[in-house]
Parts: structure tokens; sequence; C-alpha cells
């Protein structure tokens, strides 16, 4: 997820229209010139190992270095376009990943800071989680179509995140919340959940909608949730939804391929340069994890490389999806 939240549901005031837009052109000054917190490449996890429980799949190393203020727990407080500061989920967990990654590059002491840094977010999500599993997002980052409280994408990083708590310390309280987030991702967005059976396939909701429109980076982390639990603490029921929704994910990636671009979601939505490359690094990711569909990811690892490389595709992408924020400008951008 990056620096714009969501697409609103309901038409924004005159006045909170111009704190958008300005909002939103700042934020396109500050990617244009590399000084978007919210942009830096996220590539290939450079400590990723497939198999293994070391480095994240997805570079968050930057993450750590949260440029705003913090709560005492080294949560990042999001201020909104009408100046009200949140703690919001997917923000404190990929901040925690980040910390998780730098402490495997400083050698793993146990007394390091990184690793300090992780598990004090790790405690405050052990506080925010409700009665259910869930990391219900603020109110300002879930208008619009947005059906239920908590989103796929934070449940999954939710629990990528307490496993390696989890494995630095053995609390058992870190893995048996990471238990938790997992359940409420997989339940069903009709029951409050993040997860859609759709046209025979399993999908996985960054934003639970009905119908649902899943976007391709947020399902990818939510199922590598999945598989960092299955490193730790296998379940059949997770093995079966990681098996089901990956095969679902490979058969719907033609849906996701413009011809000089990828989609966002299957909402309609372009993807920025920015998640255009993540989508590149995620299938190279998928590629390793789950190498019986390598062969059928690899074909779009490449297109969608060779449209990052064209700056004829980049072009076109980049205006339409310019078109399409003057348009719909997301209901938040922190």
């Amino acid at each position: 997820m990056g620096r714009s939240a969501m697409r609103s549901g309901s038409p924004l005031s005159p006045a909170d229209t111009l704190k958008t837009y300005a909002a939103m052109f700042r934020s396109w000054i500050e990617i244009a010139t590399g000084n978007s917190y919210y942009h830096k490449p996220q590539d290939l996890g450079a400590l990723f190992v497939a198999g293994e429980l070391r480095g994240y799949f997805n570079d968050m190393r930057h993450k750590a270095d949260w440029p705003g203020e913090m709560d005492a727990a080294g949560v990042p407080l999001m201020t909104d376009v009408q100046g009200d500061q949140h703690r919001f989920p997917t923000a404190a967990f990929q901040k925690g990943l980040g910390h998780w990654d730098r402490w495997l590059e400083a050698g793993e002491a146990p007394d390091h800071p990184q690793l300090g840094a992780l598990l004090r977010i790790s405690e405050w999500a052990l506080e925010a989680q409700d009665d259910d599993g869930g990391f219900p997002w603020p109110e300002a980052f879930r208008t619009g179509r947005m059906t239920t409280l908590c989103s796929g994408m934070s449940q999954g990083e939710a629990a990528s995140m307490l496993v390696r708590a989890h494995a630095a310390t053995g609390d058992a309280r870190f893995l048996d919340a990471a238990h938790l987030a997992l359940a409420k991702l997989l339940q069903p967005v009709s029951e409050g959940g993040c997860s859609a059976r759709v046209e025979g396939g399993f999908r996985l909701e960054e934003y639970p909608y009905e119908p649902p429109n899943t976007v391709l980076n947020g399902w990818s982390f939510c199922l590598v949730g999945l598989y960092d639990m299955q490193l730790v603490d296998p379940r059949p029921a997770y093995a079966s939804a990681l098996k089901e929704t990956v095969a679902t994910l490979v058969s719907l990636l033609p849906r996701y391929d413009l011809g000089y671009w990828t989609r966002y979601d299957l909402g309609g939505m372009v993807a920025s340069p920015f998640y255009h490359r993540v989508h590149v690094a995620q299938m190279q990711a998928l590629m390793m994890m789950f190498p019986e569909h390598a062969d059928a990811l690899r074909p779009y690892r490449d297109r969608f490389a060779r449209y990052q490389s064209s700056k004829r595709c980049r072009a076109r992408a980049l205006a339409r999806k310019v078109q399409q924020k003057l348009v719909d400008p997301p209901r938040a951008i922190y």
C-alpha cells in the first residue's frame, strides 16, 4: 500500500476536495524527486530465502526509517487530509518487517535496537488486535465500499511480523496472535473477513468489497502471511487455502495484464509506476516460493518487466493513472 489509501465511495466536500488535490500534488512532487517514504523501491527482499523464515519476501528495510511522529511503541502516527493522526496497522507492520530485515543485516544480536523496535511494534499489535483477530483500520482509511473493518493485507503482514517476533523470542503470545490474524484473513468477506470465493477461485482481499475488486499487490501480501506461518507452525487449513489462492492468482494474471502495463485491481484501476514495479518483484518471489507455478508465472514476470523498461509503456500508463486520480481522487492521502 502506498500513500493514497483508497478511492472515495461518496463525494467529498468542496473544502476536502481542495485539500485532497493539494495533498495529492505534493505527493506527486515527492515521488518525482525520490523523496516519498511511501514510494521507495520495494523489490525482491534482499535477505529473502524461499522455504526459510529469514528476510521478508518484499524489501521493506526503508520502512524502518519513518520520517514522521511516532508513539512510544514506535508506531507511526499518520496524519490524514483533515489533520487528524491515526495509528494505521499496515504502516506499523511494514515498519516492523523493515526492522526485522535490518536486524538480520546487523548480525541478529539479541540486544540489538532493530530487534527491540520490532518487538515494541509487535507488543502494540497484541493490544491493537480485536477479539476476532482483526486489526481494524481507522475510519478515515476505510471510507468507501470497504465492507469490513479490516484489510487482508494488514492481516497477512501482521502474521508475517508476529511469527518473526515469535521466532526471535519464543514468546507464544506472538504466535497465537498470528494464528488469530490468519483466521480473520480466511473468513469470508460476507462474515467480516477478507477472503472471497468468486468465479470458482479463492481470493484474498486487501480491500474487502462486495463484489471484490481484488488488488494484485495486496493479494500477494495476504498470502505470504499464510506462507510464513506454514514455515513455523503448519496446519492443513493453511496449506489448503494457500494452494487454492495461489492457483487462483496465477489463473487470473491475464486479467491484470493490460498489454502495456498492469492493473492495480480488477475494478479498473491502472497500477502506478511504483505498484507496477512491486508486481514485477512479487512475481519473482512467487516463482521462488511456489516452483510448481514457476512456468506459468515466468511469462508474466518477464512481460511486466519489459513494460517497465519501455519509456512508451511508462508514459502511457502514467497518463492514464493521472487521469484516474484526477477524476476519482483518493479519500485519504497521508
